[in-house]
């Protein structure tokens, strides 16, 4: 049962991880459109950002999620 728990702990962490590095490289992404042809440019732009914080908000609500199964799991014990 513990290697299922253990498992499980890892595979979020991977997931939190890669949540992390593609809401990084979006924002790379935006900042690098912002700085050519205005209008399209702000455009694609906002459009990254907002991807971009969703992703760091569902990465954070991840890592929330998993605090909250690593504490339920002593008491099940």
């Amino acid at each position: 049962m513990r290697n299922f728990f253990k498992d499980i702990s890892q595979a979020f962490n991977g997931f939190i991880v890669n949540l992390i590095l593609i809401g990084l490289l979006l924002l790379v992404f935006a900042i690098l459109i912002a700085f050519v042809d205005f209008v399209l440019r702000l455009t694609v732009a906002v459009a990254f950002l907002a991807v971009a914080c969703i992703v760091f908000y569902a990465a954070y609500k991840l890592y929330i999620f998993k605090k909250h199964i690593k504490d339920l799991i002593p008491r099940i014990k």
